[in-house]
């Protein structure tokens, strides 16, 4: 069985259920660990605090809880992204970052096959586009 990862990550970061469940199953473990770290700490009526590290709940919770912070950052991460196309310079930066190279290809193309006024063409677009104003 594999697992399909984008799939996966698109469920968890997009669906407030997937979001919930992820975060409760998550809390659910950390409290657990945290009981058995207890437990396993306790021996008499008494809890030996410095034998915490001993314990295997100790380590397990550690482990939960590094899973925990990646699945937060990744949330995080993902949520920034899309905040960011609110801002229209980020907008603006990104169709340059992504576009251009590709339009500029094309237009030293039609260039070279012999089509006039292609670069003007292309600059006229990009201003309309982007709504900038030529200098």
């Amino acid at each position: 069985m594999s697992v399909n990862w984008p799939n996966l990550k698109k469920a968890l970061a997009e669906s407030p259920l997937g979001k919930a469940v992820g975060a409760a199953i998550l809390d659910a473990l950390i409290a657990i660990g945290s009981g058995g770290i207890v437990y396993e700490m306790s021996s008499g009526g008494n809890i030996k605090w410095g034998s915490f590290y001993e314990t295997k709940s100790f380590w397990i919770l550690l482990v939960i809880i590094l899973v925990y912070y990646f699945y937060r950052r990744f949330l995080y991460k993902y949520e920034k992204d899309i905040l960011n196309f609110a801002d229209d310079e980020y907008v603006k930066a990104y169709a340059m970052k992504e576009g251009l190279p590709e339009l500029l290809e094309q237009t030293k193309r039609r260039m070279r096959d012999g089509k006039e006024g292609e670069l003007t063409r292309t600059m006229e677009e990009l201003q309309e586009a982007m709504n900038w104003e030529s200098d």
